[in-house]
């Protein structure tokens, strides 16, 4: 996402913890800060958030040397990982007792998504600060939808998106598996299902979804997806949604294919 960011003209300083990716965004023409906060003082109007977990967003944006420890009066916060809605809410607010505006907008499309600047953007926010921040938003994705105005709606989406894909990836086991009992051809049953009322994004893309647990070293989009459905769920509760169907799909999703590996 950054070094599509250079390659739209952007000037782009950032901070991993992660050596190997300091690195790598070097190398794609980012220049390398010491510290998130040196990021926020570095960064001019506009800084980006995009790590796995809650836990990481508040280490990157509160912990020591964080972003807020470097942050200035006007500055926008975009926050591009996925999380509950109502942590992203309270981040907000936090966030807004320091002068600084937060904007969600989480994204879908995973990793080639990321390299290949067709993410799909989930964005909420004050109308006017999305307006500034659309042209660095259209820089990384290529499918930008506003979803409201207030902080922890662009999450919700998400989260939307993430537990339908989950739901409809344990209903394409489960089918396989009646189908494989009887000799069925699993090339053969998908092509089928593209054109046939059982078909959804995970038939259509079989390869792709079969290849997050055949090559766990190379995509983490399972891990990715159980981790939403956590927050999914988390929300779920604080919220008082009864969501039944999530919880299944989130505990069988952690073990459903180790035996296929």
């Amino acid at each position: 996402m950054s070094a599509n960011l250079v390659k739209a003209g952007y000037g782009v300083i950032g901070f991993d913890i992660d050596a190997g990716r300091r690195q790598e965004a070097a190398g794609a023409g980012v220049e390398i800060a010491g510290s998130s906060a040196e990021v926020a003082r570095a960064a001019g109007e506009v800084a980006v958030s995009v790590v796995r977990t809650w836990q990481d967003t508040q280490a990157a944006v509160f912990g020591p040397d964080g972003f807020a420890e470097g942050s200035r009066q006007g500055t926008v916060l975009l926050v591009m990982s996925t999380l509950d809605p109502s942590s992203m809410s309270r981040l907000a607010a936090d966030l807004a007792g320091r002068g600084v505006t937060a904007v969600d907008a989480p994204v879908s499309g995973g990793r080639a998504g990321a390299e290949n600047a067709t993410l799909s953007i989930m964005a909420s926010g004050p109308p006017t600060i999305l307006e500034r921040v659309r042209p660095i938003l259209e820089a990384m994705g290529r499918n930008l939808y506003i979803v409201g105005e207030r902080p922890g709606m662009g999450q919700a989406a998400k989260l939307a998106n993430q537990l339908m894909l989950g739901i409809n990836m344990l209903a394409a086991h489960e089918g396989l598996a009646i189908a494989r009992r009887h000799g069925v051809d699993e090339e053969q049953l998908m092509e089928l299902l593209s054109e046939s009322t059982g078909g959804s994004w995970v038939t259509k893309n079989w390869d792709r979804v079969r290849s997050f647990w055949r090559h766990p070293e190379s995509y983490n989009d399972l891990a990715i997806i159980t981790k939403d459905l956590r927050s999914a769920l988390l929300e779920g509760d604080e919220q008082g949604l009864s969501m039944p169907v999530t919880a299944v799909a989130f505990q069988r999703l952690r073990h459903v294919w180790e035996g296929e590996r």
